[in-house]
């Protein structure tokens, strides 16, 4: 059974700032497949509490996170996964 998802607000913001810079720099189209590719990736993590992807899916897994580098920071528990951060890894972040 899927565990619930929840979103800090702060992943939000993170999640709405990361495809906001793709749509801008590059192209709305992108920025879809941006949010296409984290919304999966969150996913899996309600799926099975830890980020893992299978043999069938692995190539295109990693010409994703080479596309989109980015971090997910969670915490999983019994119940349910909290989404906290969301990192860009061409991104400084300080707080």
């Amino acid at each position: 059974m899927p565990k619930r998802l929840e979103w800090s607000k702060r992943a939000e913001a993170d999640r709405d700032r990361l495809l906001e810079y793709y749509a801008e720099t590059v192209s709305a189209h992108l920025a879809e497949i941006a949010e296409a590719f984290i919304t999966q990736a969150v996913e899996n993590l309600g799926c099975t509490g830890l980020f893992c992807i299978g043999p069938e899916s692995t190539a295109r897994a990693n010409a994703c996170w080479k596309r989109f580098p980015s971090t997910i920071v969670y915490r999983a528990t019994a119940g349910s996964v909290l989404i906290v951060r969301i990192l860009h890894q061409a991104q400084k972040y300080f707080n």
